[in-house]
C-alpha cells in the first residue's frame, strides 16, 4: 500500500501509542482492551515531510496511525491543484473505510511534517471485533466524528466566508490537539497558507490576508509553526458556532 517504499524509511524503536493515548483521554479503558490497541502497532517508520504515503485508486491493506506529527487527505483537482480533505493528528488513523472492493483508496494520503507512522493489516481489526464491544463501539464512534468533520468541512466550504471558515478551523484543530482536556491557547501550526488555502477553497494571497486581519483584531497571532489564541470568544464568535469537545466519559 505504501506509495513511499518503507524500505528506504527509518525504522522507529519503543513508540509510544499515540491512538491509545487519545482513545484513554475520553473514556476509561480495561487492561483487556489496552492490551489490544497496543497490539495494532506493528512497524513503525519515520517519514519525512511532503511525502505521499498513498495514492487515490491503490488498494489497501494495511491502515495508518499517526503516531506523531500531521498528515493530511486530499483530492487532486487537476494537474496544478488539489483539495485538502482532512488533516490527521497524532493518534488519528487513516484507511479505516477504505475498501479494495469499492475502488482502493478514495483519495491521496500526504505527510504534512514529519511523521512517525504505524501501519496493521486491516485484518487485525477482527480481533477486536471478536474480543471487546467496548473498542468496537469506540472504533465506530471515532468513524461518525471522522464523517461529521468530512460534513463541517463541506460546509465551511461552501456557506462561510474566508474569516468564518479559518475561525472554524482553528477552534476544531485547536480541540483536537488538546487530548488532555483543557484550552491550550498556544497551539501547533505547521499550516502554510497554501495548505490553507487548499483546505478552504480558496487562494493563499486571501489566507495571508484573513490572517492579518486576526492579527489587526488581536484574535491570533501566529508564527514559527505556531499559532496563540488571544481572544477564544471572538474567534468562537467568528467561527458562528462554539466547537463543543466531547466530555471524558465515566463508564
Amino acid at each position: 500500500m505504501w506509495f513511499v517504499d518503507p524500505r528506504k524509511l527509518a525504522m522507529v524503536d519503543h513508540v509510544d501509542n499515540a491512538l491509545l493515548r487519545r482513545i484513554g483521554a475520553v473514556t476509561a479503558l480495561k487492561r483487556s482492551d489496552r492490551d489490544l490497541l497496543d497490539s495494532l502497532i506493528g512497524e513503525a517508520h519515520r517519514v519525512p515531510a511532503d511525502k505521499c504515503m498513498a495514492r487515490r485508486g491503490s488498494h489497501p491493506r494495511e491502515v495508518f496511525i499517526v503516531l506523531g506529527g500531521w498528515a493530511y487527505t486530499s483530492w487532486p483537482v487537476d494537474s496544478e491543484r488539489r483539495q485538502i480533505l482532512e488533516i490527521k493528528l497524532e493518534g488519528e488513523m487513516i484507511g479505516l473505510t477504505e475498501n479494495a472492493r469499492d475502488g482502493g483508496w478514495q483519495s491521496d494520503v500526504h505527510t504534512l511534517t514529519g511523521c512517525t507512522i504505524a501501519t496493521f493489516p486491516r485484518e487485525r481489526l477482527r480481533r477486536i471485533f471478536d474480543s471487546s464491544a467496548r473498542l468496537t463501539e469506540l472504533l465506530f464512534l471515532m468513524l461518525r466524528e471522522e464523517r461529521r468533520e468530512l460534513v463541517n468541512h463541506l460546509v465551511l466550504i461552501g456557506r462561510h466566508d474566508a474569516y468564518s471558515a479559518l475561525a472554524n478551523l482553528i477552534l476544531s484543530l485547536n480541540w483536537r490537539l488538546d487530548m488532555e482536556g483543557g484550552k491550550a491557547e498556544l497551539m501547533e501550526w505547521p499550516l502554510t497558507n497554501r495548505h490553507v488555502a487548499d483546505l478552504l477553497g480558496i487562494t493563499p494571497v486571501h489566507v495571508s490576508r484573513t490572517l492579518g486581519r486576526m492579527r489587526a483584531d488581536r484574535v491570533v497571532d501566529a508564527g514559527q509553526r505556531q499559532l496563540r489564541i488571544l481572544d477564544r470568544a471572538h474567534l468562537e464568535k467568528a467561527a458562528g458556532c462554539r466547537v463543543r469537545r466531547q466530555e471524558p466519559d465515566q463508564d
